[in-house]
């Protein structure tokens, strides 16, 4: 009987500090990571680029958090900044304070962002019919904090003698991603750095000229088993849930996310991304 019990003690206590690590350390434990990616056609200083995404902003996502990730982003000392959508989860606690947290950034490197599904209006998953997809809250909330919303639009970058064109879509499942509309305008001798919250959307643009897709979504799984990886991810092809990847001589760099639903991970650490640009040969 004894053993038993002290069998069901230990094993609560596991259970207790793993629910426990789950929600209140690794949730804002950020990790930092380098990416190095062949992208401009001739020889070139290397860009460094910071790329966050999914910062959902909620009670479970503190806006301490957001910043910290904001710090240790400008402490890798990047020439231009981007944010690959869900900017908030639901409501935004304070969006005055949200405003007031992202210009840190802003203020600091040019900043650039798109849209992810969190952000519109409305949205009902990636099968279903949605209305004209509205973003009210979060447009103003780019605007007001000094960031560049690109929303199937494009910009010519130009950067240390070297120009590049930058494309920032719709998000996928809001049925908001128009790559025609979105490509219409860029230079096609130039290479070219797409914004797309959702790396399913590759499947709209593989006949269009591009080199490197920045994503988020995923979170990375946000909750992964050992041995097994993540049991679940809002996308069809896995093989781009984190990490650089090639695809069809291109690249898709997909981020886990500063932030998270629901306030868990699990061996899956928040991530603040600086990936440098350097010559393809």
């Amino acid at each position: 009987m004894l053993n038993r019990r002290r069998f069901l003690a230990a094993t609560a206590g596991s259970l207790l500090a793993a629910a426990a690590y789950t929600r209140l350390l690794e949730p804002t434990w950020l990790h930092v990571s380098h990416w190095q990616v062949p992208f401009f056609p001739s020889p070139a200083p290397s860009l460094p680029i910071l790329h966050l995404s999914d910062l959902h902003y909620s009670d479970v996502v503190p806006l301490r958090t957001i910043e910290q990730a904001i710090q240790l982003g400008l402490e890798q000392q990047p020439k231009l900044a981007f944010i690959t959508g869900d900017f908030k989860s639901a409501a935004l606690p304070d969006y005055q304070a949200y405003v007031k947290c992202l210009r840190l950034l802003s203020s600091a490197v040019p900043t650039y962002a798109c849209l992810g599904n969190h952000d519109y209006e409305t949205w009902r998953g990636p099968s279903k019919d949605v209305r004209t997809p509205q973003a009210p809250l979060i447009i103003p909330l780019l605007q007001g904090a000094g960031i560049t919303l690109l929303r199937n639009e494009s910009r010519l970058i130009q950067h240390q003698g070297q120009s590049f064109n930058l494309i920032g879509l719709g998000d996928l499942w809001t049925s908001d991603c128009l790559p025609a509309q979105a490509f219409a305008s860029i230079d096609p001798n130039l290479p070219s750095l797409l914004l797309s919250h959702n790396p399913d959307s590759k499947s709209l643009l593989s006949h269009l000229p591009w080199q490197l897709m920045l994503c988020g979504h995923t979170h990375g799984g946000q909750v992964k088993v050992p041995l097994f990886g993540a049991l679940h991810a809002p996308i069809t092809d896995f093989r781009y849930i984190e990490g650089l990847n090639p695809y069809q001589q291109r690249w898709i760099y997909t981020t886990r996310g500063v932030g998270n639903l629901h306030g868990i991970r699990f061996n899956c650490r928040p991530e603040v991304s600086l990936l440098h640009l350097n010559p393809a040969s």
